[in-house]
This record gives structure tokens, C-alpha cells and sequence, in this order.
């Protein structure tokens, strides 16, 4: 497997809605150098605990096809979220 992190292990993202109400959260990768292998990204309900524990509430796979690659996430809970992204440039999974 060759995974290279192309943005910051956690990004925090304040996902703005109501306390009620879904949100969505736009993620834009950017400085893919390779446009092959997938490039995942995987959303966490919490910072504090994305590397153990923390429930997923969002997730997506593509091919990049572009140096800046964008992933919609829909109907997320309003509040913080940690986004994880890695780009497996092989495709070995």
C-alpha cells in the first residue's frame, strides 16, 4: 500500500446549521500529484477521537482526475467534524 496524506490528518470543519438540522460539508483536496490509485476521505463526528473510537458519518472514494479533487458529504450532524484523506496512488488498496 502507498498511501500519501495529501491535506492535514484532521482538518476541522464547522459544519453551520442549527443544532437540529443536518448540514452539508464541502471538501476540497488540492496538490493531487497523481491522478490515478483512489483518493478516500472519511468523516468523524469528533476531533478528539477520529484515531480511535469516532463514529463515521460520512464517506467517499474516487479517482482523481484533476490536482484538486472536491467531495460533497450531505445531511451531516450540525457541529465539528474531523476529515481524514488519504490517496492510495497504487490502487492496492
Amino acid at each position: 500500500m502507498n498511501y500519501k496524506l495529501l491535506a492535514s490528518l484532521i482538518v476541522l470543519a464547522a459544519v453551520t446549521a442549527g443544532s437540529t438540522r443536518a448540514a452539508d460539508l464541502i471538501v476540497n483536496v488540492a496538490g493531487v500529484r497523481e491522478h490515478k490509485g483512489m483518493l478516500s476521505l472519511v468523516v468523524y463526528d469528533s476531533a478528539a477521537t477520529w484515531d480511535r473510537d469516532g463514529k463515521t458519518v460520512g464517506s467517499d472514494r474516487k479517482t482523481p482526475d484533476a490536482d484538486q479533487v472536491s467531495f460533497r458529504f450531505t445531511d451531516l450532524p450540525a457541529g465539528k467534524v474531523a476529515v481524514m484523506a488519504m490517496h492510495d496512488e497504487n490502487g492496492n488498496g
